[in-house]
């Protein structure tokens, strides 16, 4: 379904109102939040989550994340609501946090992919908040076909699914990364899949224990094929472009220069040493397209939207230039870059 160019300028989007209306009809639609647009179906209609995976080609053992647009909204759906979960729930929500806890009877299966326990979250969008104050609670994973990287814009939404699926246009993601996920169900708490708030700062605001994510470079669940994922993003492959990605690494790019067949290579840097190297490159190696990033919440920002483009432009290989993984942010970005590597 991937038309490989834009859509976009055939369907320019549909109002929030437009939104709620359809959703509330039993519709799929696409909605921004800060971290990527989610493929969203009310909790209400049975048929339109199941629709998501479809559409999604998505495994029916990975479970979803439940959106609300309030504590109170959410709270029939879990099970061990504590004081800690509600002083995490007033530093970060509406925001890029997930919990999980255990799931009430009034979730469907379907969203927990068979689970006791389901993943919630309030996301900080304008228009997501106002669509889940009129329709309620809504399931929604990224919107975008599954392993392929997340959108971040409403034209990435419509370059995967064309017109099946309407969209919000709420603009590029502020973030550009998933949530980070935290198994909440019993302590001591950790992470699942990191993101842009850490462990240390959940652990502070929640009085409790937190364990990080083991490693960025092993998923915190191990990917058995008979095992059932507590999470999202934790099993499958994801955020894949179809172009090889590698840690840049000069000595290939210079010997790509040179060598008989130039492959089309697609250079990301953020530190000013290398930008220079890479332009000047690209002197000798007219195949080779560069994005720098000026800082690292900038390459979070744009990290899907350049694999796609990388794929649109049919790259052979994408470099992007390494960094230390001391902060949430660093440990998030190494996480999804290195799920995109072998």
């Amino acid at each position: 379904m991937n038309l490989g160019i834009s859509v976009y300028g055939m369907n320019r989007g549909i109002s929030v109102q437009e939104a709620i209306r359809r959703l509330g009809d039993g519709e799929v639609i696409a909605i921004p939040t800060e971290t990527v647009y989610g493929l969203a179906a009310s909790v209400q209609h049975p048929d339109a989550l199941a629709s998501i995976y479809t559409l999604k080609g998505r495994p029916k053992d990975n479970p979803m994340i439940l959106h609300g647009a309030s504590v109170d909204q959410l709270l029939p759906f879990v099970e061990g609501w504590s004081e800690a979960h509600q002083a995490c729930a007033d530093a970060f929500w509406p925001g890029p946090l997930t919990l999980i806890l255990r799931a009430s009877e009034q979730v469907p299966s379907i969203v927990t992919a068979g689970l006791d326990t389901v993943a919630i979250r309030i996301p900080n969008h304008p228009m997501a908040l106002e669509i889940l104050e009129h329709i309620g609670p809504l399931a929604a994973p990224s919107a975008n076909l599954s392993g392929s990287p997340s959108a971040t814009k409403a034209s990435h939404v419509l370059d995967d699914f064309g017109n099946a699926v309407a969209v919000v246009d709420g603009d590029q993601a502020a973030i550009g990364l998933e949530s980070t996920v935290v198994w909440a169900v019993d302590s001591p708490w950790r992470i699942l899949r990191p993101g842009v708030i850490g462990a240390d700062e959940i652990g502070h605001e929640a009085n409790i224990m937190v364990n990080p994510t083991p490693s960025h470079h092993v998923p915190a669940q191990p990917a058995e094929a008979d095992q059932t994922p507590l999470s999202p993003g934790t099993k499958y492959r994801h955020y894949t472009p179809m172009a090889r990605v590698m840690w840049l690494d000069l000595n290939q790019i210079e010997a790509a220069s040179i060598a008989p067949v130039q492959p089309r290579l697609f250079v990301v840097t953020h530190t000013e040493d290398r930008r220079s190297q890479i332009q000047t490159l690209t002197q000798k190696h007219p195949s080779m397209l560069h994005q720098h990033a000026g800082s690292l919440d900038m390459l979070a920002k744009h990290l899907y939207e350049w694999f796609r483009e990388a794929d649109q432009r049919n790259t052979d290989t994408i470099f992007i230039e390494g960094f230390e993984a001391t902060t949430p942010l660093g440990l998030s970005l190494t996480n999804r870059i290195s799920k995109t590597i072998g």
